[in-house]
């Protein structure tokens, strides 16, 4: 039977980011007739594996917790001669693998100049970048397949690689099944705005802190509105705890840390208006998370963010923060406005499906494997 390995690495236990990603598509992946196998580099909690073996897979556990030793050594001396092929879906690989390499490739975001993407100041974050900047251009150069998450990911990978447009497919990221608001529910929105929080420069989360004060002084409408920030990890030993200090904000300001997908769509619920100031994105889920639960959007106009926000959203052009809190204080009370922005983005989402993006992918590695 014909083999193929793919790398788990990513798939941590709070189940974020590109391991968010794999999951989703490992859990309806319908390859036929082809062996598959997940590498791991540490144990997964015995529910975890028994839905794999469940759906089929196979499971190697590799414990290593330096994944550039895991990745580029002892995953290679694991593989060997035993697969055809090998998919890295999360932006990096191993140079040393002689099986054929399928390869996702979310943005290139760590390959922007640090002028575009400043550096995180967390120097396990930055030395991660610089690695994800080398080998990611390796498995791109040397992967008979590339998917990526948008268009715009797709051209710019395209562009800095010089790859041929035709060995890279857009598969669109879906929406968790949690994330997909029942019409029953009677939401009752709450009095705050919902950001993301982060240490990462691009994700300006410092703008959205000093556009949030912006609009405490200048308008009396809204010096009850609160500011929500979710996924704030880091946020303990970060400048940005300095400066809600220094702002006064701490009882304006509220933190969450690591949050439950429950108590996320809670959030998005009941929040009156989702802000997504981030300068660079390779496709922006949480717009679509928003989106999904009848929240409006507003986000800046950079990357890929108006491919996946269409005209479900407000979109601003620049950095001012005067600017972006009149753009918000508008919307905010802007009840038609809002409306309209929540019916386009109910048409909107039904582009963004997991159910899709396995399919898709699904009949593409299997045409691999019939090609040979």
């Amino acid at each position: 039977m014909k083999a193929l390995a793919i790398d788990c690495r990513s798939i941590n236990k709070e189940k974020t980011g590109v391991g968010n990603v794999l999951i989703n598509i490992l859990l309806r992946l319908k390859l036929k007739n082809i062996n598959i196998t997940l590498f791991f580099d540490r144990d997964i909690d015995e529910d975890e594996k028994s839905l794999f073996m469940d759906l089929g897979y196979n499971i190697e556990i590799i414990k290593c917790s330096n994944y550039v030793f895991w990745e580029q050594i002892l995953l290679p001396i694991k593989v060997k001669k035993s697969f055809e092929y090998i998919w890295f879906p999360a932006n990096t690989g191993s140079v040393f693998i002689k099986a054929k390499k399928i390869a996702t490739i979310h943005d290139l975001i760590f390959n922007k100049s640090i002028k575009e993407i400043p550096l995180s100041g967390v120097i396990t974050k930055d030395l991660a970048r610089l690695y994800r900047k080398i080998f990611a251009k390796i498995l791109a150069k040397t992967s008979i397949r590339i998917y990526t998450v948008s268009d715009y990911s797709k051209k710019d990978i395209e562009t800095v690689y010089k790859l041929d447009k035709d060995k890279i497919k857009v598969i669109y990221n879906g929406i968790n099944e949690k994330f997909i608001f029942e019409s029953k529910e009677n939401v009752v929105k709450e009095n705050y705005i919902l950001s993301f929080g982060s240490i990462e420069p691009r994700k300006n989360t410092k703008l959205m802190i000093e556009v949030y004060k912006q609009l405490l002084d200048e308008y009396d409408d809204m010096k009850d509105t609160k500011l929500v920030l979710y996924g704030f990890r880091g946020y303990d030993k970060s400048k940005l705890k300095e400066l809600i200090k220094s702002l006064k904000l701490e009882n304006k300001i509220i933190i969450y840390k690591y949050i439950k997908d429950d108590d996320l769509k809670e959030l998005y619920k009941k929040s009156k208006i989702f802000c997504f100031l981030s300068s660079f994105e390779g496709f922006g889920l949480p717009i679509i998370e928003s989106m999904a639960l009848r929240t409006p959007v507003i986000a800046l106009n950079n990357s890929c963010i108006p491919e996946i926000m269409g005209e479900s959203g407000l979109l601003i052009d620049d950095l001012n923060i005067q600017r972006i809190a009149e753009c918000i204080h508008k919307l905010y009370f802007d009840k038609e406005q809002c409306e309209k922005y929540v019916s386009n983005g109910i048409d909107n989402i039904k582009r963004f499906s997991w159910e899709k993006a396995a399919e898709l992918i699904s009949e593409d590695i299997e045409q691999i494997f019939n090609d040979g």
